[in-house]
């Protein structure tokens, strides 16, 4: 697998658009670009390993081709798993001092102000779970700098942020683990709450923890649910309704003669293609998923995963109407006529539906994004009427309050002069 001078000019277009700086693609534009291949996050962060072999956070041009053939080789079948090493074909020149790993040792080798990161800390008894007020408003200010308006924050995202905070990275990862519960390489606000926690801790000389006490566990699992039935009340009825608009899957034979849609690998090359040329159009992450300056970039990870579910959906009917296209020819010498032609009706009712669970799967995640922006809007006007109630209680209790002084300061007097 090598990179070949046609790959490298369409690949310097779409980095010349994304507006690097000093020649160095910063990590946030970056992620705004591989985002769109709708590949999973865990394929994403292998790229990303893989081709920032400097490790400072960026891609130059060198390393952004090595990203988008790792990329493009995914989505159109030429690899089915990443390599834990790049090929030493696919090394830059540029990179070849850092070794055929493509990795330069470990950040937390270095040394900063004479202090070397990598010696031994204290070590302190037991990590203590619980934070102070103090603390946890601290982290939650971070957290609200980080998640873009929404309720969550990707690793992806969090690349540049986890990798300053002074761990070692296997560390890092180890802690972030450990708040994940769902492995789903996101956090919402108590993960990342606890995630700074237990990182201070261990910096502090507290041994790693193995795992989550039974009460915090209860806690971050009980907010995913609160933030799912949040989010998700309202889907299941948009889903019944979707369908219509999106993008045609043209039309024509399919019979067994004809790949056609459904044709070998068919799939695979024309999503390897589309995704290229939506980036090569400067249609970018700004269109697709609004910038990191808008609400709905935190809300990227539930409508991708949502995406990547309909994806799965529509490949088991894909694999249902090639087991039908082959039944139908066995049967064509078998049977007769009028047994084939119902064969042959069922079969084009199948591709009829596939072709519409395709035009929804193009329709589904924007409609995912209305809901979400939707279910915030109205858990914003509750906050408005919470907090409308509790400004009219504390002008009733001000009220009372005076009232009974008033009645206080007459008794006194009564009193007075009946004596």
């Amino acid at each position: 697998m090598q990179l070949t001078p046609s790959e490298q000019a369409q690949y310097h277009s779409i980095f010349q658009n994304a507006g690097p700086v000093n020649g160095i693609l910063s990590g946030e534009n970056a992620r705004a670009i591989l985002v769109q291949s709708n590949l999973p996050f865990q394929h994403l962060e292998k790229v990303w390993n893989l081709s920032d072999m400097d490790q400072d956070g960026g891609l130059d041009f060198d390393e952004f081709c090595v990203a988008m053939k790792l990329v493009y080789s995914l989505l159109g079948g030429q690899l089915t798993q990443l390599p834990t090493q790049l090929p030493a074909s696919m090394i830059p020149p540029s990179k070849t001092r850092l070794g055929s790993s493509g990795v330069m040792p470990s950040p937390s080798s270095h040394t900063e102000g004479g202090y070397n990161m990598s010696s031994p800390r204290p070590q302190l008894g037991t990590m203590d779970w619980y934070i102070p007020p103090m603390e946890r408003n601290s982290y939650e200010n971070q957290f609200n700098q980080l998640n873009q308006g929404g309720d969550t924050v990707s690793m992806l995202y969090l690349n540049d942020f986890l990798r300053g905070l002074g761990l070692p990275w296997d560390q890092v990862r180890q802690c972030w683990n450990l708040v994940d519960v769902r492995k789903s390489q996101v956090l919402n606000k108590e993960q990342f709450i606890l995630l700074l926690h237990v990182v201070q801790s261990v910096l502090k000389g507290h041994p790693m923890p193995r795992s989550l006490p039974g009460s915090v566990d209860m806690i971050i699992k009980d907010s995913l649910k609160l933030a799912d039935s949040l989010r998700f009340t309202s889907i299941p009825a948009a889903q019944s309704n979707v369908g219509g608009s999106g993008r045609s899957t043209g039309s024509g034979s399919h019979g067994t003669g004809s790949p056609g849609l459904f044709g070998k690998n068919s799939r695979n090359v024309a999503l390897a293609d589309s995704y290229i040329a939506k980036l090569n159009s400067n249609y970018t992450a700004k269109s697709t998923y609004p910038s990191s300056s808008t609400k709905d970039n935190s809300s990227a990870a539930t409508i991708l995963k949502e995406e990547q579910r309909l994806r799965e959906e529509l490949k088991s009917l894909e694999s249902e109407v090639n087991r039908l296209e082959a039944e139908l020819e066995t049967h064509t010498s078998a049977t007769s006529t009028k047994s084939t032609s119902l064969v042959q009706e069922e079969l084009e009712g199948f591709l009829q539906y596939a072709q519409t669970r395709d035009e929804e799967i193009v329709a589904s995640p924007y409609k995912l994004r209305d809901q979400i922006r939707q279910r915030e809007g109205e858990l914003q006007r509750h906050h408005s009427v919470v907090r409308e109630i509790e400004e009219g209680v504390a002008s009733l209790t001000a009220d009372k309050d005076f009232i009974s002084q008033y009645l206080r300061e007459g008794r006194s007097k009564l009193d007075k002069l009946q004596a």
